[in-house]
């Protein structure tokens, strides 16, 4: 009995029937709060069925309402079997919940049994200590006559008696005591526990009430959003609807493009035609072919450009309609990024205009290119050479200068000797004082008032004839050359002008004008830094080598680069100068002592 008390004591005690009941409590309260939910949302279905019904036509309806039923029928069904369980759950909550809990009650019990066990103890005892009493009585009743031990015997049973009874009143009082302090102690317990319940049940109260108020603020935010999802979702209908325009647009330009391309084909075709029927009937190769030969590169090249653009524009069409399907699938972060490719497809396009305008002059240069050529190599040279490249042409045409230039050289450095005796000179390569700009009198050797006797004296004599310097330099040449050479350098006060900006408007930014008394600080400055490259233009008079002096206008030749980026040397640069100035066909004396005496490698 007492083994069965302790472990039903040990049992209740695990199971903990307040904190159960705290458990079902709180599960009560959340079943009331999503009854309350579910009636809410049931309403709201309810009423979005209503407006489905409403808005939809009737054959979908028809298609959708046996898979409505079916919905419908699970969650009655669903609705049917929360409801039971929630009864049960109640029922169940109902019962426990007013149970009183048994463990201190089985702990008083408990208690109890073990001093009844005392009890039996001392009972057991008692009986012994009387059995033990009719032994003594038996042994006085035989040994009457001892009355002396009959007296102690009995004293001594009083003294048992008296002691039994002080120990059975001290103990009924001590456990007096205790069951009144033990009840006491649990019915304070008993106050603090209904102090609490109170007091959770004003918490519930409270959040109760709170609930009720975050319940309303949610619903007005919902409220809130589906109108925001409702302007998004027109926004983002706008814009697809903006994109599709675009989209329009851009296959109209490709057609556009594409029928630009196929015009363009035909009149490559035609221009190709032409060319065939016109061949046999040719009457001067040298002045109608290039014209032709660049019409019809100008057709190819613009006919490359409409296939590229169409090609692009094919392209860029492609893209805009894979991204219009990622926009209808994505969200609007990918609509910017279609604003984008749309921006990156103009700026394609319009880079594409500006490289049609800026091949716009490829006849033009074509054409001055065949008449430069004509004028340097058709004259003077046989029909055996006219067919030549233009490479070979200037290969032949330097090796022959070259050797003019080193007897000139020898030439000049033997009157620089002998007028080295007569006045000493700063160079021994540098040319006279007429062909430098005069530091002292600041006059110009190529004005008409800066020229005078000593240009033409012996200083520059001629070597063979070939190259009369009187016939290359002629006053009238010079002063025509001066004037123009002054009114296109506004900005510089002297020095013989040797290169020119380009009249082109296409040409690119040119360096400063340099004059032929700059030329040697030009390398020196050149060797000591990186100079970016840049295109001059060299000034070519018309006279030719032992002529008398033309009256052509100057021409303007573009200068291969004589700048270096890090790749050339100054030897290099000089060959190249060199090469154009061979090109000229003419140019005064004094620069090539000039260039020969303070470029290294200029005369090699």
């Amino acid at each position: 009995m007492a083994a069965n008390a302790g472990s039903m004591f040990q049992y209740w005690k695990r199971f903990d029937l307040q904190q159960l009941q705290k458990e079902l409590d709180a599960t009560a309260t959340q079943l009331a709060n999503r009854q309350d939910e579910s009636e809410q949302s049931r309403k709201k279905l309810i009423d979005l069925s209503r407006e489905f019904k409403k808005s939809t036509p009737e054959d979908f309806r028809k298609q959708v309402a046996p898979l409505l039923k079916s919905f419908q029928g699970e969650i009655d069904a669903l609705s049917k079997r929360s409801k039971e369980a929630e009864a049960a759950f109640l029922n169940v909550y109902k019962k426990i919940i007013d149970v009183p809990d048994p463990v201190p009650v089985l702990e008083l019990a408990q208690q109890l049994q073990l001093k009844l066990q005392r009890m039996h103890d001392i009972e057991t005892e008692n009986t012994k200590l009387r059995e033990t009493l009719e032994d003594y009585n038996k042994e006085f009743a035989e040994v009457k006559n001892q009355e002396v031990t009959i007296k102690a015997l009995k004293e001594k049973i009083r003294e048992y008696e008296q002691s039994l009874k002080n120990q059975a009143e001290n103990l009924a009082q001590e456990k007096q005591l205790q069951l009144h302090n033990d009840y006491a102690e649990k019915e304070r317990k008993l106050q603090e526990s209904q102090d609490s319940m109170s007091s959770r049940l004003e918490e519930a109260e409270h959040k109760a009430q709170s609930l009720q108020t975050a319940l309303e603020t949610t619903q007005a935010e919902l409220f809130d959003l589906k109108t925001k999802y409702d302007e998004e979702s027109t926004a983002k209908a706008d814009e697809i609807e903006m994109v599709m325009t675009d989209l329009e647009r851009a296959n109209q330009r490709a057609e556009a493009a594409q029928r630009e391309t196929e015009s363009l084909r035909e009149q490559l075709s035609l221009s190709n035609q032409s060319q065939q029927l016109g061949s046999p009937a040719k009457a001067d190769p040298d002045t109608e072919q290039p014209t032709e030969v660049a019409s019809h590169s100008s057709l190819e090249a613009e006919l490359r450009a409409k296939e590229r653009e169409t090609a692009q524009l094919v392209e860029d069409v492609q893209r805009l309609q894979a991204s219009l399907t990622k926009l209808r699938e994505t969200t609007s972060s990918q609509i910017t990024q279609l604003e984008q490719q749309l921006s990156s497809k103009t700026a394609v396009l319009k880079e594409l205009e500006e490289k049609l305008q800026k091949q716009a002059d490829y006849e033009e240069v074509k054409k001055e290119l065949s008449i430069l050529k004509s004028m340097e190599f058709g004259t003077s040279d046989s029909v055996q050479d006219s067919s030549k490249p233009l490479e070979v042409l200037l290969l032949e045409r330097n090796r022959s200068l070259q050797s003019e230039s080193a007897a000139l050289r020898i030439a000049n450095t033997e009157l620089s000797g002998k007028s080295a005796r007569i006045s000493p000179v700063s160079h021994p390569y540098g040319p006279p004082q007429h062909c430098y700009h005069h530091q002292q009198q600041r006059t110009h050797p190529f004005s008409p008032t800066g020229i005078g006797q000593d240009f033409y004296s012996p200083v520059f004599p001629l070597v063979g004839g070939k190259m009369a310097l009187n016939s290359l330099i002629q006053r009238q040449l010079l002063q025509s050359f001066y004037s123009k050479a002054l009114q296109e350098s506004s900005g510089i006060p002297s020095g013989a002008l040797l290169f020119t900006p380009s009249p082109q408007p296409s040409a690119p930014s040119l360096p400063p004008l340099l004059a032929l008394g700059q030329l040697p600080s030009l390398w020196q400055q050149a060797a000591r830094s990186r100079l970016q490259p840049a295109q001059t233009w060299v000034l070519l008079g018309s006279s030719t080598a032992g002529s008398a002096p033309s009256r052509r206008p100057a021409t303007l030749a573009p200068l291969q680069e004589v700048f270096w980026t890090g790749g050339y040397g100054p030897a290099e640069i000089a060959r190249q100068v060199k090469e154009q100035l061979i090109k000229a066909q003419h140019w005064p004396a004094c620069v090539w002592p000039l260039c020969a005496g303070t470029v290294p490698g200029f005369g090699q």
